[in-house]
């Protein structure tokens, strides 16, 4: 019987601080590739997607970190969220040039370790599952949490959800995907779709998997650092002890671990990538609704027909500015018209009085950008900026966009990178008052609403 079995693992993807991917790198070095490398099973190619707008220097380390191991190969994609696809695109490629019996897709962290025995062990499980089901799951169950800085551990009794996860199927289900589907419910997905039997946890000795903690793991470090400190099952091992040849790590791997994490800077909201995304996503969205709207409003050859009009009945036309930049277009635009318009000067926060007062315009100028300043000013949410829009057209018969400046709507992938490398700073902000005993869903939600608050101030 003839086994596909291909691992993923995204790497530093969305990543703007060459710092932190350095350091991912070490830690990648010194555990994941020792855990796969002394595997005792062979049988399984491993892809690393990694961010293809990384550095030069990220890029070259990592060629040269996996370019030794004959099982590894480095794919680029362009954001986080791409694994997806990815994964079932490389897959489908794979099965149709191969023709195996069994398809394999596991996925492991760039952090984390597994029993050298957990690969053969998975391969072994999915052979039997699918003789019974055309897809199934199988999971690592209970291992070890690993403080790196003080080379602790401590039990975890429990299925890992991320750490080998696999899912196993038959050829011709060919657009399944690791990542396609929630590590938190995969496993009880399938005992509900195929019985109590149509997937299984694998339990290694002394443990299955290794959930390594340090300063760049993407959950909050502080919370965790305080919650292993506090545990009664936490034991401190030496270099040299025999439990670490279980997952593939030498003494050499532990010394330089311990090391490293004890010196280097905290901060990397991982988990919040694909949340940084969403809101890019969202963002670019509203943007390019507002950009949109200049394909459908009137340019300048409407003031000149209003002016000719307006001649004939012997009177101006009266436009109204709203922000500075609009005022300066205003004046431009009165030279070159044949008789000079009324000029009504405003800011965006006189928008609403006049609406209230039935005022009344025959052309509004305004500029985007500048609604997007006032916006964020006064607390007004992007998803509401074009509520401006809307009350404009209340006032007006004719609304006139300020061109967007191509040279801005080219910075803007610079501003969110931008706004990405200070994201990396957040997670440290008030860690330290993060109590161990609750819940920690307060501080994700934190992160993500400072993150997405640097992203708009960016802006």
């Amino acid at each position: 019987m003839k086994i596909l079995h291909l691992f993923f693992t995204p790497f530093c993807i969305g990543v703007e601080d060459e710092l932190v991917s350095l350091y991912r790198l070490e830690i990648l070095k010194n555990i994941t590739i020792p855990s796969m490398a002394s595997q005792t099973s062979k049988n399984f190619t491993w892809y690393i997607l990694f961010d293809e707008n990384c550095s030069e220097l990220i890029k070259s380390n990592l060629i040269r970190t996996t370019e030794s191991f004959e099982m590894i190969t480095l794919v680029a994609v362009s954001k986080y969220s791409d694994r997806i696809q990815k994964s079932v695109e490389i897959t489908k490629y794979r099965i149709a040039s191969e023709e195996p019996s069994i398809i394999i897709q596991s996925r492991i962290d760039d952090d984390d370790a597994m029993h050298i025995e957990a690969i053969e062990n998975i391969q072994n499980q999915a052979v039997e599952l699918i003789k019974h089901h055309e897809i199934t799951a199988i999971g690592l169950d209970s291992g070890y949490d690993y403080l790196c800085e003080e080379k602790a551990i401590k039990p975890i009794h429990e299925n890992s959800l991320s750490i080998g996860l696999s899912l196993a199927f038959q050829p011709h289900i060919n657009t399944a995907g690791i990542f396609s589907i929630s590590h938190m419910t995969v496993i009880d997905h399938f005992k509900k779709v195929n019985g109590a039997n149509g997937s299984t946890s694998i339990k290694l000795s002394p443990g299955s998997y290794l959930y390594t903690r340090h300063p760049f793991c993407d959950n909050s470090y502080f919370a965790m650092l305080a919650r292993f400190k506090k545990s009664s099952e936490k034991k401190e091992l030496k270099d040299k002890d025999p439990f670490w040849s279980t997952f593939g790590l030498s003494p050499e791997n532990i010394e330089y671990l311990e090391k490293i994490t004890k010196s280097s800077p905290i901060g990397y909201p991982g988990k919040f990538i694909t949340e940084i995304e969403r809101i890019e996503d969202k963002v670019r969205t509203e943007i390019d609704d507002l950009v949109r709207l200049q394909s459908k409003v009137k340019k300048k050859h409407i003031l000149q027909s209003l002016t000719r009009k307006r001649i004939d009945k012997k009177t101006a036309i009266s436009i109204l500015t709203l922000g500075i930049s609009s005022r300066q277009v205003a004046a431009k635009v009165s030279n070159s018209l044949p008789t000079n318009p009324i000029i009504h000067y405003a800011s965006f926060n006189d928008l609403i009085t006049i609406v209230s007062n039935g005022q009344y315009f025959d052309v509004c100028i305004f500029d985007p950008i500048e609604i997007f300043s006032s916006g964020l000013e006064h607390s007004i949410t992007i998803s509401n900026l074009k509520k401006y829009i809307t009350l404009i057209e209340k006032i007006t018969d004719y609304s006139i966009l300020i061109e967007w400046e191509r040279e801005w709507i080219e910075n803007y992938k610079s501003l969110i990178a931008d706004a990405k490398k200070i994201s990396w700073k957040v997670q440290p902000i008030g860690g330290e008052s993060i109590n161990p005993d609750k819940d920690i869903e307060e501080e994700n939600k934190r992160i993500i609403n400072a993150m997405a608050n640097q992203l708009l101030l960016n802006i």
